[in-house]
């Protein structure tokens, strides 16, 4: 659990108070032994504010198993004509690692490469957290204890197109339909209040007849 901020002003305020009353009221004898204990109680705060601080910057864990059925997540798409397209989603599980909530956990597609050509370099296009059709699903509080799933891929059943699941625009929309005879790579970027933004990099390839994807943490 992070050290609150005031723990430090009030070691801060104790120390400086113990310094001039000893330099002011106390003998020479005891002063070095006051200034040393004051001073160090002072030091052990901004230690563990700066070890809490740090360890909450990294508390955001993502990770990916296609074994696990909550990164592989079945469904089916109902259309007004009554035709029904199922397939599968491929969803990065985003959890928090400490007893703290992650608020305003939010994902972007920064970089998409097509068989190492970069054909998006650079760009913010949105994903979005299950349930994805939720208007605000682009933003998300991550709890501790309770994962979230991102959604990444669509996998569709027969021979259509699978797809990444950002919002594209028109002049990049072309782009989110994956060709089976290429390797694709992208860059996910992670951030939210008070942690160190974190990138994803995924590939997704075509192999035996599905396709596969694999995340690493940059």
């Amino acid at each position: 659990m992070r050290t609150p901020i005031w723990s430090l002003v009030v070691s801060a305020t104790f120390a400086i108070s113990l310094t001039i009353t000893a330099l002011v009221a106390l003998p020479e004898t005891l002063r070095i032994q006051i200034l040393i204990s004051a001073w160090s109680i002072c030091a052990l705060a901004i230690i563990g504010w700066c070890a809490s601080h740090y360890q909450d910057r990294r508390r955001l864990q993502i990770s990916y198993d296609a074994k696990k059925p909550g990164c592989i997540w079945p469904t089916e798409f109902r259309y007004q004509d009554r035709s029904v397209i199922r397939g599968t989603i491929a969803r990065l599980c985003v959890e928090s690692k400490r007893k703290l909530d992650i608020i305003g956990c939010r994902a972007v597609l920064t970089y998409l490469e097509k068989s190492g050509n970069p054909v998006i370099p650079y760009n913010n296009l949105k994903f979005r957290f299950c349930p994805a059709h939720d208007p605000d699903s682009d933003v998300k509080t991550i709890r501790y204890g309770t994962p979230e799933y991102l959604e990444v891929l669509w996998l569709p059943g027969g021979t259509l197109q699978a797809e990444i699941m950002a919002d594209f625009d028109f002049i990049t929309e072309k782009h989110k339909r994956l060709d089976e005879n290429d390797t694709y790579l992208f860059h996910v970027a992670f951030s939210a209040e008070d942690i160190r933004p974190l990138c994803a990099t995924l590939t997704a390839q075509f192999n035996n007849g599905r396709w596969e994807l694999t995340y690493t943490r940059k």
